[in-house]
């Protein structure tokens, strides 16, 4: 150190001693509770320990205070203000209800002015937040979006490409847009990783934006990923310039967004009717935008990814929730959880609730686009991660961010993050995170042996048997499932022999009766699939699952999962192999079969997973039921399993998709018909 270092040293420590201490751009409030901040029970003592960080030089008397502020669900609102001399400040309180207490402080000047930009602390705690509830949902909520859905169908999926500059040579980049119901196309950038043309898959992933005010704007990132098939899409539809987008388009748009005066998806008038609703359109554009991904040459088949932080957050459960197979939601601040309570009691001053004061007017209508009402329609095969909930967040506030997290059924984790702000997080965050994970423990996802007394004595028996018959004879065609394939080596044998059993089929039957997901899982994991390399392989699985147990103890979406689980790990141990997915056989006498309607929305379901390629979609149930939707004992006997004619008639309907399997695949695949719509 020099001289001269020394001097200006002396010098600072003189004047932090005579003018005292000194905020910085670096100062803030570390704020703690005396145990986890959202695990207090009504009326329990909650303890808070504010502390100042990082503030320089030595304390003067009467140099600083801390103003703080305790509000809360309850509407109670206490005020006050300490002399701070460096010891940490204590404040407790208690709520008496379910709900979310908020202290706010501030480090303030003798003045009266915050010492700091980050001079602050905005955090909270909550009492018996698993029992918070959404407000009831429109009884009408899934018909409703079944016709606004319904408007996408008509429309045809025919995207407008532009190749753009890439910011990295291993990925294409292009500006899209996409024809949508409504008023407005999906519109954003594209970008592919370039392996794609020499055969690699990859994930598809959508990206969504936050709240934009006025000024609806979509500056492209620069940098993408390249691990993924990635869309960041605009949340307006504004036509982009690539796509001969112009500053009028932008101001087309503000003026179409301004409805009464209002900013886009305030305007109550607008509100009143769940059709007008200026959401109505960025639902549909979320939608098409995951539907059209799906088309993206190079998708894996399996992995539907969505991410986006406040507005995007919102959208990202949108996505989650609206039946396209998402496999992994991230969900970062969510907006617009409890929309009732926000828009209608929180934003009065009557009440004294903690607030923020931006919220959306509540209608009726709105009740159609809550994330906790589309949070309860997520299905488990999705993981939603909700990577960040701040505890002094109050554009998205803590409470309706619980709701949604208790309407979740699905794999889940939720972030609280103490003393987080909306648009800010705590500089440390040691101590301050508060971590919740549901894995979600699903029977149709873990791996099983079958234990029924009817089943013990063959079933492995027969795993071990068709293990050696495949390293004898390998086969190019293998048929997975339970009983209904099962029986292709019995009643339905004539007709395996007649079709499959020769050259170029060389076809197995891996069906074992009584099966569910979870046993073909195990199976998979065992073996069955390992040491050879088939062409086709056909999977029909799922009727045990729906037809064996309650639907409160199984509901179709866990059914789904455990299909959409085997045909991940299919693609993994036969990755050359067309995957030809069945759905469901009809069972039951007519289409009021409560176990046939349960099979009805797992198909709905899985066949999203098909691409036309890898995965081929096989729903040969017209051949079976007739013009009204009832089984014929004559092709199913025990309105179950198929007769000998049944298995005919199945043998003749899925061998075209099976020689397509086989052929050099040059030519289109075999069109599905489908009887579930």
């Amino acid at each position: 150190m020099t001289i001269r270092t020394i001097v200006a040293a002396a010098g600072m420590l003189f004047a932090a001693n005579l003018f005292g201490a000194t905020a910085t751009e670096s100062t803030w409030i570390r704020g703690v509770t005396d145990k986890d901040p959202i695990t207090y029970k009504a009326s329990e003592e909650m303890s808070f320990t504010l502390t100042v960080e990082r503030l320089d030089g030595e304390l003067k008397d009467g140099e600083f205070s801390l103003d703080w502020k305790r509000s809360g669900d309850d509407g109670i609102v206490e005020t006050g203000k300490v002399s701070y001399a460096g010891a940490p400040f204590v404040y407790k309180t208690s709520i008496a209800i379910a709900g979310f207490v908020r202290l706010e402080a501030k480090l303030v000047d003798a003045k009266g002015k915050q010492a700091g930009k980050n001079a602050f602390f905005d955090g909270g705690a909550g009492a018996d937040v698993d029992s918070l509830e959404g407000h009831p949902e429109p009884k009408d909520f899934d018909e409703f979006w079944g016709r606004q859905f319904a408007r996408l169908d008509k429309i045809k999926i025919n995207p407008e490409l532009v190749e753009v500059e890439s910011p990295t040579n291993t990925v294409k980049c292009y500006a899209v847009s996409v024809p949508c119901a409504g008023l407005r196309p999906v519109t954003g950038y594209l970008s592919v990783p370039m392996d794609v043309e020499k055969g690699a898959t990859y994930p598809v992933k959508l990206f969504c934006h936050g709240y934009s005010g006025d000024e609806f704007g979509h500056n492209r990132q620069k940098t993408v990923p390249t691990d993924c098939i990635y869309l960041d899409i605009n949340a307006h539809g504004l036509r982009l310039p690539e796509l001969g987008g112009t500053e009028a388009d932008r101001k087309a748009l503000r003026w179409e967004a301004r409805s009464n005066g209002h900013t886009y998806a305030f305007d109550p008038e607008q509100n009143k009717d769940p059709e007008t609703a200026y959401f109505n359109g960025m639902v549909l554009r979320v939608k098409r935008a995951l539907q059209y991904l799906k088309t993206v040459k190079g998708w894996n088949g399996i992995d539907v990814q969505v991410t986006g932080g406040s507005q995007g957050g919102l959208q990202t459960i949108w996505a989650a929730a609206c039946g396209e197979g998402v496999t992994y939601a991230e969900i970062g601040v969510p907006w617009n959880c409890d929309i009732f309570t926000n828009g209608g009691v929180r934003s009065d001053p009557a009440k004294k609730l903690a607030s923020f004061g931006w919220y959306i007017k509540w209608t009726d209508a709105l009740g159609y686009y809550d994330a906790v009402n589309f949070g309860r329609r997520i299905p488990v095969g999705c993981y939603a991660d909700v990577c960040r909930a701040g505890l002094g967040d109050y554009v998205c506030p803590p409470t309706g961010i619980a709701k949604l997290w208790n309407a979740l059924s699905c794999r889940r984790r939720i972030v609280w993050i103490q003393g987080s702000e909306h648009g800010y997080v705590p500089p440390v965050l040691d101590g301050l995170v508060s971590e919740r994970v549901v894995e979600c423990d699903i029977r149709a996802l873990t791996p099983a042996v079958p234990q029924a007394s009817w089943a013990v004595a063959w079933w492995m028996k027969r795993h071990y048997e068709k293990m050696e018959a495949l390293k004898a004879n390998p086969p190019a065609v293998v048929f997975l499932g339970d009983s209904i394939t099962h029986i292709w080596d019995s009643t339905g044998r004539p007709a395996f022999e007649a079709n499959f059993t020769n050259a170029p089929y060389r076809a197995i039957s891996l069906g074992f009766s009584g099966d569910r997901t979870e046993h073909v899982i195990w199976r998979i994991n065992h073996g069955e699939l390992d040491g050879y390399q088939a062409k086709a392989v056909v999977l029909m699985i799922g009727t045990n699952n729906t037809g064996h147990f309650p639907i409160e103890k199984e509901k179709p979406e866990d059914t789904i999962r455990g299909i959409k689980r085997i045909v991940a790990l299919i693609r993994e141990k036969q990755p050359q192999a067309t995957i030809i997915l069945h759905a469901i056989f009809p069972r039951g006498a007519d289409g009021k079969d409560p176990f046939r309607l349960r099979n009805d929305v797992v198909n709905r379901e899985i066949r999203q997973l098909a691409d036309g390629k890898d995965i081929l979609w096989c729903d040969i149930s017209s051949e079976f039921v007739d013009k009204d939707g009832n089984l014929p004992k004559e092709l199913f006997p025990d309105l179950l399993h198929p007769s000998a004619t049944g298995y005919e008639k199945w043998a003749a309907a899925v061998k075209p998709y099976l020689d397509w399997a086989l052929s050099d695949r040059s030519t289109p695949s075999p069109k599905t018909y489908s009887t579930v719509e």
